[in-house]
């Protein structure tokens, strides 16, 4: 079990995950307790506030250029498949986008997250568990906003999201990578009822946002972008080069894996 103090250093190092704060933010109980990969930890319900504040200087960067481009199909009878190469902030794009919604008035009852790289919905690997899951948190009036990140870990997703469409009133975004994704049945399933959103890694404009720094020098940051990417991840927190270089590795050989490795 680890306390407050220790649960913000974690999170500022990217050891525990900001998708955990959705839970966090539900929960009425003057102390709460949650799991995050194997970690056990406990937060106040004084605290809440101090954590979202320190949330929104952490990871949660605005992206408005996607979120632009998404609004226009909020509310529209239409799949949003938000899909880029890993780690090019896909999840946090999905965060971003419940925070639009409940910025604009939308109940954080009827806006369901799920991220299936989590352990906590190890359960759900079918379309059948993931419609009965979808269906028992269903809220009792309202539109239902459906947010599924990394949804291809589902076995035949595809089959409980055509059906959430046909079953209830819903909005329904999901997130994977465009292989895993397109290469399904969404093309023929779904086809005409759903439009894409690629996010790319960050452009050198949205590199200068995320930045914590006050320089001028324009051009040294250029330098600086050529050299580490537009990786999200590096740019979120304070690596020194060596260590980017390890991160953007790692992420690299994670994508070409399946193709010098076929199966």
């Amino acid at each position: 079990m680890i306390g407050f103090d220790r649960f913000l250093r974690l999170l500022k190092f990217g050891v525990i995950e900001v998708s955990l704060i959705s839970r966090i933010s539900k929960s009425g109980e003057d102390i709460g307790r949650y799991r995050n990969k194997n970690l056990v930890f406990m937060i106040r319900k004084q605290d809440i506030d101090k954590l979202f504040a320190i949330i929104k200087n952490i990871r949660m960067k605005e992206r408005p250029l996607y979120i632009s481009k998404i609004r226009p199909f909020v509310d529209k009878p239409v799949i949003k498949v938000i899909t880029g190469i890993r780690r090019s902030g896909k999840s946090a794009l999905l965060m971003l986008l419940r925070d639009f919604l409940m910025e604009n008035g939308v109940s954080d009852k009827n806006i369901l997250y799920i991220n299936f790289e989590s352990m906590e919905y190890v359960d759900i690997d079918s379309a059948k568990s993931l419609y009965s899951y979808v269906i028992e948190h269903k809220p009792d009036n309202g539109k239902y906003y459906i947010l599924l990140d990394e949804v291809q870990n589902v076995k035949e997703w595809e089959r409980a999201v055509n059906s959430f469409q046909v079953d209830m009133d819903c909005d329904i975004y999901i997130t994977g990578s465009n292989s895993q994704l397109l290469s399904s049945e969404l093309s023929t399933l779904l086809a005409g009822r759903y439009v894409e959103f690629v996010i790319e890694t960050l452009s050198f404009k949205e590199y200068l946002s995320f930045l914590n720094s006050d320089s001028k020098d324009v051009h040294k940051e250029f330098l600086q972008y050529l050299q580490l990417g537009g990786f999200p991840v590096i740019h979120s927190h304070n690596y020194d080069v060596d260590s980017a270089y390890k991160i953007i590795n790692d992420i690299y050989i994670t994508l070409l894996n399946p193709i010098t490795n076929p199966q």
